[in-house]
């Protein structure tokens, strides 16, 4: 399991992040949590950020 705080970096810093946790492999399934300050409809929020799409789009690879 691995749990994830953004404390609201840029764009480019968190598209990094998701570059990174990508290559997490391991002989076990993979559990991320987090609060990565983005917003998106998907977790009920009323809009989407660009922070909140860029974990939607990290999400579906």
């Amino acid at each position: 399991m691995v749990s994830i705080y953004s404390r609201g970096c840029d764009l480019e810093t968190l598209n990094g992040l998701f570059k990174e946790l990508r290559t997490i492999k391991g002989p076990y399934d993979v559990i991320f949590t987090g609060d990565f300050n983005a917003h998106h409809p998907a977790w009920g929020s009323n809009n989407s950020d660009a922070e909140g799409r860029a974990v939607i789009e990290w999400l579906d690879k």
